[in-house]
């Protein structure tokens, strides 16, 4: 993903690592390595602050982009793995998925990581979320062949999409 309005970096998940190019000459300037783990996700706070990622031991990591340093750990996000990450356009939350079929609102505020809301509908594991920028909601998609938007101030369903079987 890339930050807001800096289309100059973006970053890319594989396995283990997490990798920040510089878009104009694909050079790699930052690699980040978790070792014998799996990242899921990755995406940029849009403030361009952290890099936030998804990873199968269930945990959300955050890092300074500049150095690869680690800025906070969320521990036990998700039971089953994090599959799924989004950042809010207002740099105050997170939402994650899970290998549970969990959808979880993080509120981020300097030192402090806390759980909103935990919506659980899906049956299968998240596989993608995308939030608005006006950061009233969000849509989530599973491999149970769900999408469903998420009202992200009473923390429910606004609407679900079956896929056709």
């Amino acid at each position: 993903g890339f930050p807001d309005s800096c289309s100059e970096l973006f970053a890319t998940c594989s396995k283990e690592n997490i990798r920040v190019w510089v878009t104009d000459t694909s050079n790699e300037v930052l690699r980040i390595t978790v070792p014998n783990m799996t990242c899921h996700g990755v995406c940029f706070m849009r403030d361009g602050k952290s890099i936030i990622s998804a990873w199968d031991d269930g945990k959300i990591r955050a890092f300074k982009p500049q150095s690869g340093s680690e800025l906070y750990t969320i521990h036990d996000a998700h039971n089953q793995g994090v599959t799924a990450i989004a950042t809010a356009s207002d740099n105050r939350r997170i939402v994650s998925g899970g290998g549970e079929g969990q959808v979880r609102v993080w509120d981020i505020s300097g030192q402090r990581q806390v759980m909103a809301a935990a919506m659980k509908e899906h049956k299968g594991v998240v596989t993608c979320i995308k939030i608005r920028n006006n950061c009233t909601e969000c849509v989530s998609s599973s491999d149970d062949g769900t999408c469903i938007i998420w009202d992200l101030n009473r923390y429910v369903r606004n609407q679900i999409i079956f896929a056709n079987t």
